[in-house]
């Protein structure tokens, strides 16, 4: 990993840990008093942050050794402390300079401090440690938690890995979001066994979950789109079947249209698209802004009864009107309120009483 990969995963491991302190924040002014399922989130995302920390380092300063002692002392210790985001934040900054300098004690003092050692004692089976912060979820909610787990193996090349998971999250009832990623990760795996066409058709059918009614689109839509199928299949050279895919996904995620077009416009160019560079599909796939919405998502899954029943599916046409009026509505109240707050600085109240209310 290059140096601006390795700041860019301490930058992520930084906000990360931040969002969970203000995520902890809002608990508390909702009296919500169990945060077993945003430190449960948290330390599966700081593992997953850990392992790719520890990945980039080991590329650039030799601390395998270290890592081997680190494994024998830690095996007994009991589940990790999470750092604050202020330790990790002043450490950050000790970690890449020791990096740079290849200063040895100090990268693993840093280490240390940041509690990388500790979050992934093991980074050639990273998984045990994740499954662990995972454990004590059920339920629909533990979906979350397996497609997570299967995004991550999946990503890292264990594919035996991420097909146990797949095939776990698929007894937890799986929900919209959860579906779209299950398949994506299907094809990938498919496409590792050499399954072409089967990777296809995953690709193919994983928008559907996505368009069986407006809360599912709203769901998806909340989130970035997973491109690591569409990448490798443009490799591959489908590039029919990937602009079939990404001509969908314009209806779904209206907020990056003009990157999807713009990945569009590359291909039928017959080049590839560097799907990493658009920073706002890169800002929505980090574990900070994850940690916020599947928080949410688990907290819901977690307190309704587990339900098989059928719901009356829309079609996707149905889908898209309703949630462009939904939009709209919200879109209009959103309008009203910043000209009331216009109004109101230049003014000053109109009457007592007079107030800026959040628009719902």
């Amino acid at each position: 990993m290059e140096k601006a990969g390795v700041e860019q995963a301490t930058s992520n491991f930084a906000e990360l840990f931040k969002s969970f302190e203000m995520l902890i924040e809002y608990r508390r002014k909702l009296c919500i008093a169990d945060d077993h399922m945003s430190k449960a989130l948290c330390g599966l995302y700081a593992a997953a942050g850990a392992y790719q920390i520890l990945e980039g380092i080991s590329s650039r300063v030799s601390i395998e050794s270290d890592l081997s002692c680190n494994v024998n002392d830690d095996t007994q210790q009991a589940s990790p402390v999470l750092p604050t985001y202020e330790t990790v934040r002043r450490t950050t900054r000790e970690l890449l300079s020791a990096v740079s300098s290849k200063n040895h004690l100090g990268v693993i003092d840093a280490l240390k401090e940041m509690g990388i050692l500790s979050l992934c004692r093991q980074p050639d089976a990273p998984f045990s440690q994740m499954e662990q912060f995972a454990s004590g979820i059920s339920g629909q909610a533990e979906a979350v938690f397996l497609v997570e787990l299967s995004l991550f193996a999946a990503k890292s090349g264990r594919f035996e890995q991420a097909s146990r998971y797949v095939q776990r999250a698929h007894t937890c009832n799986p929900r919209s979001i959860d579906l779209y990623n299950l398949r994506m990760v299907e094809g990938l795996i498919a496409l590792n066994a050499g399954r072409v066409h089967d990777a296809i058709r995953c690709l193919a059918d994983s928008l559907d979950p996505c368009l069986e009614d407006v809360q599912a689109a709203s769901e998806c839509g909340a989130l970035a789109p997973n491109l690591e199928l569409v990448e490798k299949l443009v490799e591959h050279g489908e590039r029919i079947e990937v602009l079939r895919h990404l001509s969908d996904c314009l209806d779904l995620w209206v907020r990056f249209r003009s990157e999807i077009t713009e990945w569009m416009g590359i291909i039928e160019r017959g080049d590839i698209p560097d799907f990493h560079s658009a920073e706002s599909i890169n800002e929505a796939s980090r574990p900070s802004w994850k940690l916020r919405i599947q928080w949410l998502r688990a907290c819901s899954l977690e307190s309704e009864p587990y339900s098989t029943s059928l719901k009356a599916r829309m079609s996707r046409t149905q889908v898209l009107a309703a949630r462009a009026e939904s939009a709209a509505r919200h879109k209009a109240g959103f309008d009203a309120w910043v000209k009331k707050g216009i109004e109101y600085l230049e003014n000053g109240p109109a009457a007592e009483g007079d107030g800026l209310d959040s628009p719902r």
